[in-house]
């Protein structure tokens, strides 16, 4: 591979871990939409800096729409308070007048502006990740390094806050500014991923890997880790997909290996996978019907009470003939304990 693409993939990589980190907090507190709020308002803030300022700056068109996704944040905890609507009415009302307005005003601005035309502002719509600099690596890992240094050092007030607001207060950790915090860290890595994966695709990096490796584990610090593990692979996937095959973005690859990773981890996760979770169902069935054969067969009843169960038992020689061997005596003791009878 070239210079240029492993400057891609390093920088792919650090914006699918960090995304995929902050992501998870949101992910949990049932949140996963606000990604998906802040980078459609964006697009109205990076058009307005291009507007006023008069040129294509972008850290100045970056700090815009942070702040135009802020605003929408706001807005959105204004409406769902002070007007009453539902969560979700109230993302998808922000998110669609958001958009609308970026859209409209992106397109005067390209009409009007004379730096409009070589704004690249269409670029935030799908991503631009073959575009990455070694000075957008830097960048990358300076944020990345601020926010996970930040999620280590507040571990235990981030977890309360996710799992137990109520708890939180009532030991003096005012909750409200904690979520508020969070969705900040969020609103930072949603506007960073835009020059890379697009209005579109940016809030997905924070929502697929958290939601793969949801189905692998139960506990806060392995979803993490796992998290910003397929965040970094799905992203690294993408771009050396998209290297080796030509014409395919960059962007949009990112982010369908990291659907992928969701079929995968939905599919085949041992336990929370739709497989896993038949496989479990059917190795229920044929431990119940194997208990239920070895207990007749230790009162001495005759008949098969379970056929299926009975060709299971000799298949593991639990049973001879009409007795059951000491193989099949521990079994069902060790059966019957974990049943706790």
């Amino acid at each position: 591979m070239s210079y240029n693409t492993w400057i891609v993939l390093i920088g792919a990589s650090l914006l699918g871990m960090v995304c995929a980190a902050v992501g998870t907090f949101g992910v949990l507190r049932r949140q996963a939409l606000l990604g998906d709020v802040m980078a459609h308002t964006a697009l109205a803030g990076a058009a307005l800096a291009v507007w006023v300022s008069g040129t294509r700056s972008l850290p100045i068109m970056l700090a815009t729409a942070l702040l135009t996704g802020a605003l929408g944040l706001l807005l959105m905890e204004w409406l769902r308070r002070v007007g009453r609507l539902r969560t979700d009415a109230a993302q998808a009302l922000v998110l669609a007048t958001g958009f609308g307005l970026g859209i409209v005003l992106s397109r005067v601005v390209q009409n009007v502006s004379p730096a409009g035309a070589r704004s690249g502002l269409d670029g935030f719509l799908y991503g631009k990740a073959a575009s990455l600099v070694r000075q957008d690596v830097f960048l990358l890992a300076a944020v990345a390094a601020l926010l996970l240094g930040a999620i280590v050092l507040l571990w235990h007030r981030l977890k309360l806050t996710c799992f137990d607001p109520e708890g939180a207060t009532s030991q003096g950790l005012a909750a409200s500014r904690w979520v508020q915090a969070m969705n900040a860290a969020l609103a930072i890595v949603v506007i960073v991923a835009l020059p890379m994966a697009g209005i579109v695709l940016s809030a997905g990096l924070t929502i697929l890997p958290v939601l793969a490796a949801r189905f692998w584990t139960d506990r806060l610090a392995k979803l993490l880790g796992l998290a910003m593990i397929l965040g970094g692979a799905t992203a690294a996937g993408g771009i050396a997909l998209s290297a080796a095959q030509p014409g395919w973005p960059a962007g949009p690859s990112v982010v369908l290996m990291a659907g992928l990773a969701f079929l995968v981890s939905f599919l085949f996760a041992p336990k929370r996978g739709l497989l896993g979770q038949e496989q479990a169902r059917i190795r229920g069935v044929r431990a119940i019907q194997l208990r239920a054969h070895l207990l007749a067969t230790q009162r001495g009843l005759t008949g098969p009470v379970s056929p299926e169960g009975e060709r299971e038992a000799r298949r593991r020689g639990l049973i001879d003939g009409t007795l059951l061997t000491p193989a099949g005596s521990e079994w069902l003791r060790s059966e019957e304990a974990r049943l706790g009878r």
